[in-house]
């Protein structure tokens, strides 16, 4: 009995069929992948918060150690963690590492110096994105600061690095979440208390990136 091969349109289908399979399994490997880059980026937040208070907790912070170069940066006393450190290409000493997130933008942390004040127990932390494309570095924002949502009991406005005023008494009911949210849309916005449909609606055009999230947090 002749074996009758398949026709035109019977491997059609079966492409077709194929290639929706195929589409279907990359959305969903996206999407894991998507998800995971946002619970490691808020990881990261939050392992450098917890790692700044346990090293300056209880100390006269009077100058803000830089980010990186040689002890005593932030990289050197051991504040991120390893899997955000790369080196650069002069070598591997921490003075050469600098910290990214798993977006491939720089992190950066730091305390802040109201104006009057020598002393310091405030800091934050800016997970910087300039490398995802407008759509998705908005969505990532919103992931972030959904994960780590501030409470709004220090202070109000301003940038992570300028707090537009002084610090207010701890809530003793904050614990060790940051007081305050930003995102940058070029500059840096308050968006503490706010939901993300406000935030996109509010700071975000159709197209326009989102830069980086951040985080002011108290000892």
């Amino acid at each position: 009995m002749k074996r009758r091969g398949f026709t035109l349109t019977e491997m059609a289908i079966v492409l077709c069929v194929l290639g929706l399979v195929l589409a279907a399994v990359w959305a969903a490997a996206s999407a894991v992948i998507a998800r995971q880059r946002v619970e490691q980026g808020v990881d990261q937040v939050w392992i450098i918060s917890q790692n700044i208070r346990n090293l300056y907790t209880g100390q006269q912070v009077t100058a803000a150690p830089p980010v990186t170069g040689g002890p005593p940066s932030l990289v050197c006393s051991g504040v991120f963690p390893t899997d955000t450190l790369q080196p650069s290409t002069t070598g591997t000493a921490c003075q050469a590492q600098t910290p990214y997130n798993p977006w491939g933008g720089t992190i950066t942390a730091g305390f802040v110096f109201y104006r009057g004040f020598s002393t310091s127990n405030t800091f934050y932390i800016m997970s910087n994105m300039p490398t995802i494309p407008p759509s998705n570095s908005v969505q990532v924002c919103m992931d972030i600061i959904s994960r780590l949502p501030g409470t709004g009991t220090l202070v109000a406005g301003g940038s992570p690095t300028a707090p537009s005023v002084l610090p207010l008494p701890l809530d003793t009911t904050q614990g060790k979440a940051p007081t305050n949210v930003y995102v940058s849309n070029g500059s840096w916005q308050d968006v503490t208390g706010l939901s993300p449909t406000n935030i996109i609606s509010t700071y975000f055009a159709v197209g326009q990136t989102c830069a980086g999230a951040g985080f002011l947090f108290v000892m």
